[in-house]
C-alpha cells in the first residue's frame, strides 16, 4: 500500500520501472535452486532489489519486486496460501528495506561508501524479514534456523555485492550495467555447484543412516533412500 501511494504522483518513467524491475525478478526466480526439498531456496532476486532500491523512484523496487513474485508464482500455479504469503513476505521485505535506504535525504551517490554502507544496512533489513517469518512458517528448531542462517547468510552478501556493482555501474553509465551479467552468472553457476554439492551430502549422510539402524535393530521394514 504503502509502495502504491508513493507512486501515486511519480513520473511515467517509474511505472515503467516498475515493469521492468518486475520482468528482472521473474527472470531471476526463473534460475532458483531449491536445497532439502523446498525448505531452501538460492535465489539471485536480492541482486536486482538492490539495484533498484538505490536506482529507481522510491516504491519502485516494493511495486516491482512484488509484482515479479506474483507473476512467478501464478505461472508455476502454487496454491494460493503460498502466493500470498511469498508475496507478502517480499512487500514487507522491500518495504522496510526502503525505509532504511529513505531516512538518507539526499540519497547518497551510489559510488561512495556511505551509500554501500546504507544499502547493505536496507539489504540487512529485507534479509531479516524473510528470515524470520520463512523460520516462523516452518516453525524451525533453534538449530535449523541456525543452519538456515548459514546458507543464506553467504548467498545475501553475494547479491548484495552484485547489486552494489550494478548501481556504480549504472551510475559511471547506463550501459556499463551489462557488465554486471558476466560476475551474476559466475554466482549463480557457483551457487548451483554448491547446491548440489550440498544435495549429494546430505542424501548419502540419509543413506548411511539408515542403512545404520538396518544393521543395528534388524529393521528390514526400513527402505533405503533413492539416492
Amino acid at each position: 500500500m504503502v509502495a502504491v501511494l508513493r507512486l501515486a504522483h511519480a513520473p511515467l518513467s517509474a511505472l515503467a520501472a516498475v515493469a521492468a524491475v518486475g520482468l528482472a525478478v521473474t527472470f531471476a526466480d526463473r534460475f532458483t535452486l531449491t536445497l532439502g526439498g523446498d525448505s531452501e531456496h538460492f535465489a539471485l532476486t536480492g541482486a536486482v532489489w538492490v539495484t533498484a532500491i538505490v536506482l529507481a523512484h522510491p516504491g519502485v523496487a516494493t511495486a516491482g519486486a512484488s509484482l515479479g513474485a506474483l507473476a512467478w508464482r501464478l505461472h508455476r500455479r502454487l496454491p494460493a496460501t503460498t502466493i500470498a504469503f511469498d508475496v507478502g513476505q517480499v512487500a514487507l521485505s522491500l518495504s522496510l528495506a526502503e525505509l532504511v535506504w529513505s531516512l538518507a535525504e539526499p540519497a547518497p551517490d551510489p559510488a561512495r561508501l556511505a551509500a554501500w554502507a546504507l544499502v547493505v544496512a536496507a539489504a540487512a533489513a529485507a534479509f531479516a524479514v524473510t528470515a524470520t517469518t520463512a523460520a516462523l512458517v516452518r516453525r524451525e528448531p533453534r538449530a535449523g534456523a541456525l543452519g538456515s542462517l548459514r546458507a543464506g547468510v553467504p548467498q545475501w552478501a553475494g547479491n548484495v555485492a552484485i547489486g552494489v556493482l550494478a548501481c556504480v555501474a549504472w551510475n559511471a553509465h547506463p550501459v556499463g550495467i551489462l557488465l554486471v551479467a558476466v560476475p551474476l552468472g559466475l554466482l549463480y553457476l557457483a551457487d548451483r555447484e554448491w547446491v548440489a554439492g550440498l544435495v549429494e551430502r546430505e542424501q548419502m549422510e540419509d543413506l548411511a543412516r539408515t542403512a545404520e539402524r538396518i544393521a543395528r535393530h534388524g529393521d528390514t521394514s526400513r527402505q533405503l533412500p533413492h539416492v
